[in-house]
């Protein structure tokens, strides 16, 4: 890669305005690229290429990382850091696809938060009454989920006994203790 395509790739990753020759732009300065531009090439970047493509159909077919990676055609002991790539690229794919940081948690992760289920009551083989009330497995699970999502979710120590236990790290920014 040459170093003017260096730069613009990496100013396009600041988010800095980039000139048709590859250089960045001072940010007062009007970039020479649309937005549109900016967005397309952004794009391309995220991108999977057909390796990283493979590695991910190998891995969800039940592959280990290592099997995976030379079945796609990764030198041995490169395959981690392929995947890493990809999970690099998942953000700006997961925009694309309409699936946002807003997006996610307000359609989906919100909503399981006052999920509910149904209960029935059965006499002699009849449903006799149902009621709502709340699907605390489903609330675990999207709690998990956001602290996760945020960070604060740290792993279960070696031989915790309780599989639904949850253990959350609360940091204190600002104000007074």
């Amino acid at each position: 890669m040459s170093k003017q395509r260096l730069k613009h790739d990496e100013a396009q990753t600041a988010g800095a305005p980039v000139t048709a020759d590859g250089t960045a732009t001072p940010s007062s300065a009007p970039a020479l690229l649309s937005k549109t531009e900016q967005t397309r090439i952004l794009d391309a970047a995220a991108r999977l290429t057909p390796r990283q493509r493979q590695l991910i159909y190998y891995l969800t077919e039940g592959m280990t990382l290592t099997e995976a990676g030379e079945r796609a055609g990764y030198a041995p002991g490169s395959a981690n850091a392929a995947l890493t790539g990809i999970k690099e690229k998942m953000p700006a794919i997961m925009d694309r696809l309409g699936l946002a940081d807003e997006v996610l948690i307000e359609k989906y992760l919100m909503p399981l938060l006052v999920a509910e289920e149904t209960e029935f009551a059965k006499f002699e083989g009849e449903i006799t009454d149902r009621v709502n009330v709340a699907a605390n497995g489903i609330r675990l699970g999207a709690l998990e989920l956001a602290f996760k999502i945020k960070g604060r979710l740290t792993p279960e120590p070696a031989g915790a006994m309780d599989d639904h236990s949850i253990t959350v790290n609360i940091v204190h920014v600002g104000g007074e203790a």
